[in-house]
């Protein structure tokens, strides 16, 4: 009994020091891969060449309907993207290049008019925001940067722009630059920001020391209805000793 246990023991230790076998690898995926939901209804459509995500593929709500659709070269969305309401009625288009969305965003509303055309390149908001109300027609005026000054030069020596939007929106990011093509860009300075639409900017002044110039501000504006708005603003700075007037 004792060497029947004790062989059953040798055995055990051999195999667990013999090499494992590995598990095959998967085979890179190709064409179209389909993946259900828990309850057995379509989910995706994804279209693979060597592995990757390339040409078009496709998400359903889970009624059924077409959700997303999106091109695809390399992993990276590259062409058009479009989404869908649970109505099937178009949501938005999207134009992407290798990743980046590229030209005009468009929004719809759930009866199929237009609601928003935002543009972009690179994958950067740019200035040209155009929103559309219910009946079609076009949004008659949009936010404003608004700017007014605080002179603490006597007691600080600062000179202070404070900076504002002129109606309600959700958010508000300021800038000091210019545009390039008419789009944002890395080399904007951001401007310091104690709440999310209201911005600060201090120009320290010694005595007697005069400031004459025009700086060029940005905002970019995320709108009540949720759409980018790029907006800019030149704003003169003139700063003088009191003792010389105006």
């Amino acid at each position: 009994m004792r060497r029947i246990v004790g062989l059953s023991m040798i055995a055990l230790l051999i195999g667990c020091n013999s090499p494992k076998k590995k598990e095959p690898e998967s085979a890179v995926k190709n064409g179209i891969v389909t993946v259900y939901r828990d309850d057995g209804r379509l989910h995706k459509e994804l279209s693979y060449k060597d592995g990757k995500l390339n040409g078009l593929s496709k998400v359903y709500h889970p009624n059924g309907k077409l959700y997303l659709e999106t091109e695809w070269a390399n992993d990276k969305r590259h062409g058009l993207t479009r989404q869908y309401f649970q109505s099937g009625i178009l949501y938005s288009e999207t134009y992407y290049d290798s990743g980046k969305i590229t030209g005009v965003l468009k929004k719809y509303h759930k009866d199929g008019k237009l609601k928003a055309e935002m543009p972009y390149k690179n994958g950067v908001e740019c200035a040209g925001l155009k929103e559309y109300i219910l009946n079609g027609d076009p949004r008659p005026h949009y936010p404003e940067i608004v700017i007014t000054t605080d002179n603490k030069i006597k007691t600080e020596g600062i000179y202070y722009l404070k900076f504002s939007v002129s109606e309600r929106v959700h958010k508000a990011t300021f800038y000091r630059g210019r545009l390039k093509d008419d789009c944002l860009h890395s080399e904007l300075e951001k401007i310091y920001q104690p709440k999310d639409d209201e911005a600060l900017l201090a120009y320290p002044v010694s005595d007697f020391q005069i400031i004459d110039q025009t700086d060029n501000f940005i905002a970019k504006i995320e709108t009540i209805a949720g759409n980018v708005l790029v907006v800019e603003k030149p704003y003169r700075i003139k700063i003088q000793p009191e003792f010389l007037g105006d």
